[in-house]
């Protein structure tokens, strides 16, 4: 799912004072894309709300388990070997999409538990841009930022007689991006 609008991005470098051709669209819109999966992949979370059904490996002693999309809106079923945990073998936290295993005494077991639930942060892009502007506005800010590099792009440093041409190092996320997006990044505790 992109997580904000080509309509947004070219209003954000309209104003900017940057001019764009209308044939640009179609880069445009793939680099929205490309950005909101690495976003994801950056918050460490899927974004599209929808039913899901993990599994997950539990090791010895595992007290955490992180599920993929969150927030959680409904939870089906929780686990382990095919044996329902109750709510005194299971603590779930669902604005952060964790599953606390209460007791810690979990021998550990190969993708032995499965999650039925529902969840993450929406069902569309029109949907996550009014919930999140601000991880929109990131998306926004790189799409801008690739723009603005497209013609250096894959250049390296160059000496030539009398002067040099520097070099543009890959894209990265830009400070203020990932500033905008870190309050819906995935907090791991190891």
């Amino acid at each position: 799912m992109d997580l904000t609008t080509l309509m947004r991005v070219k209003a954000y470098m309209a104003a900017g004072g940057v001019e764009l051709a209308r044939d640009l669209d179609e880069i445009l819109q793939d680099w929205i894309t490309a950005l909101s999966l690495n976003a994801q992949q950056w918050m460490d979370r899927k974004t599209k709300a929808g039913a899901r059904t993990e599994v997950h490996d539990v090791y010895p002693f595992q007290q955490i388990v992180y599920l993929n999309a969150w927030p959680v809106t409904a939870v089906e079923s929780v686990t382990l070997d095919g044996n329902v945990l109750g709510e005194d073998q299971r603590t779930l936290d669902l604005a952060r999409g964790r599953v606390y295993l209460n007791g810690g005494n979990i021998a550990g077991s190969f993708q032995g538990l499965e999650v039925k639930y529902t969840g993450g942060m929406a069902e569309d892009t029109y949907d996550f841009v009014i919930a999140y502007p601000e991880v929109a506005q990131a998306i926004d800010m790189m799409v801008a930022e690739a723009y603005r590099r497209k013609d250096a792009a894959g250049s390296a440093s160059v000496s030539l007689e009398g002067g040099s041409i520097g070099f543009i190092e890959a894209l990265e996320w830009l400070p203020m991006a990932e500033q905008l997006m870190r309050p819906h990044r995935r907090e791991t505790y190891v």
